[in-house]
């Protein structure tokens, strides 16, 4: 029996949508891929339950690491063992017309998960996929097969689509599976307090397989003990495996670690890198993993800060990786409890991100927020900034402390103060974790402050 499928039930919907169910449909080619941990396995077999509940025929396979023979006769087994003719296993140019064959009169979805196996298995296998669809499309005796393509290695999922791949314009739906935002992950967690699910969000991101390994009734420290400072534990593995997923491991590890570390411009990336970074960033942006930011107003290139956009990966950066032998060594304990300041700051740093992703919904697309810094005249950040046809509208300080203060309200405004005739009607607005100081509300009584359970829920 299937658990519940949290937070997916749009995509689900979506790919029924495209598969053979109840009725005899055309031939449909679907491209799925995510990072690993965010659920593209569970979504899939949630997939295959609701077509064979439905009395249709579906068969799942998982592509493994195995020579491409041995592959080719699993998937004939699995395919007659769901009571079709076993196809032809000699080659997969064989295999896909006998499918096709077997499809025109019952139709079937085919689930091919960690595609990207496949392809290091047999690098003719995208371009035999791609003549074999092309004559499926075209066949007058229509094949009724949906074929549904997933994987991690996001890198050769996009590159098998895009203009210079074998299935460039030949998928009927393209769709990528991200981690979970912060409200899905805060309903998913099911933790009564909103630090607890911020902080857990900062350690796990929105990877479901990470955070529900997360005890929201323990304390921050052991959840970390247990899941950091072991070596076997979640936090401590899983970055490995992530990165595995990105190609060239070592370039792209040594740029996401100069990331980690500080190194947010280009010429300091390449300086702790010591490499050429434009080709694993690239890889790295595409992956989703790697964000470059820049001040409202300004797209200069000069002007970008790049960050580590996903979470966990920061979190592994700065917490995990610099300690990883003492870690292994049984010290994991003491790597801990030495490096939470570093996971304060983490944390801090977390929550003033969702805050704009919060101000961002609660706009609800009639503006656009961001950040925005600058060294001149004075040094200034605003944290978050709403802008509407060239006007500033919203500016926010983001406080990750119980209660915001004057002190916070007065350095919001400074800042505010250097930016000189940006800001037109602006609404000023504080976030902390819970709660606005009263002298704040007698200087300003139209002050808006939000809180952390409103940054996990709305």
């Amino acid at each position: 029996m299937l658990t519940n499928l949290h937070g997916r039930g749009a995509e689900l919907e979506s790919l029924l949508a495209q598969c053979q169910v109840g009725e005899h449909r055309p031939p449909r080619l679907v491209v799925l891929y995510g990072r690993r941990r965010v659920g593209k396995t569970f979504l899939l077999q949630h997939v295959r339950q609701r077509i064979l509940d439905h009395g249709s025929s579906c068969v799942y396979v998982a592509a493994t690491r195995e020579a491409s023979g041995a592959q080719l006769a699993r998937l004939a087994d699995t395919v007659e063992a769901a009571g079709f003719a076993r196809p032809d296993s000699s080659n997969w140019a064989a295999f896909w017309a006998a499918l096709t064959a077997a499809t025109r009169n019952r139709p079937l979805t085919l689930l091919l998960d960690e595609t990207p196996y496949l392809i290091e298995s047999d690098v003719s296998w995208p371009s035999v996929l791609q003549a074999a669809w092309d004559a499926i499309r075209h066949d007058p005796a229509t094949a009724h097969l949906t074929l549904v393509l997933t994987g991690s290695a996001i890198s050769t999922m996009t590159n098998l689509v895009s203009s210079r791949g074998a299935l460039y314009e030949r998928p009927d739906q393209l769709m990528r599976l991200d981690p979970f935002d912060l409200p899905t992950a805060a309903s998913f967690l099911g933790a009564e307090s909103p630090i607890t699910t911020i902080e857990a969000y900062a350690a796990c991101d929105g990877y479901p397989l990470l955070l529900q390994r997360w005890d929201p009734k323990a304390s921050t420290l052991d959840n970390l003990l247990r899941l950091a400072g072991d070596p076997m534990g979640a936090l401590a593995t899983n970055a490995t495996t992530l990165l595995l997923d990105l190609g060239d491991v070592d370039a792209t590890q040594r740029v996401l670690g100069a990331i980690g570390r500080g190194a947010n411009t280009l010429k300091e990336i390449n300086t702790r890198a010591g490499q050429r970074t434009e080709r694993p960033l690239a890889v790295l942006e595409r992956s989703g993993l790697v964000e470059r930011v820049f001040p409202v107003g300004e797209d200069s290139p000069k002007s970008a800060l790049l960050r580590i956009h996903d979470n966990y990966l920061r979190f592994w950066f700065n917490i995990v990786e610099p300690s990883q032998q003492l870690i292994d060594g049984g010290q994991g304990r003491a790597v801990i409890i030495d490096r939470m300041p570093r996971w304060d700051t983490l944390v801090a740093e977390v929550f003033e991100r969702e805050a704009r992703r919060h101000a961002a919904r609660s706009l609800g697309g009639s503006a656009q927020v961001g950040e925005w810094w600058t060294h001149r005249p004075a040094q200034a950040q605003i944290d978050v900034l709403g802008h509407q046809r060239n006007r500033w509208t919203l500016v926010g300080e983001v406080k990750w402390k119980p209660t915001f203060t004057l002190a916070d309200y007065r350095q919001l405004q400074r800042h505010l103060s250097v930016a000189g005739d940006r800001a037109g009607a602006v609404e000023l607005i504080g976030w902390s974790q819970t709660s606005l100081s009263d002298e704040v509300r007698r200087i300003n009584p139209s002050f808006r402050h939000c809180t952390a359970y409103e940054v996990c829920i709305t």
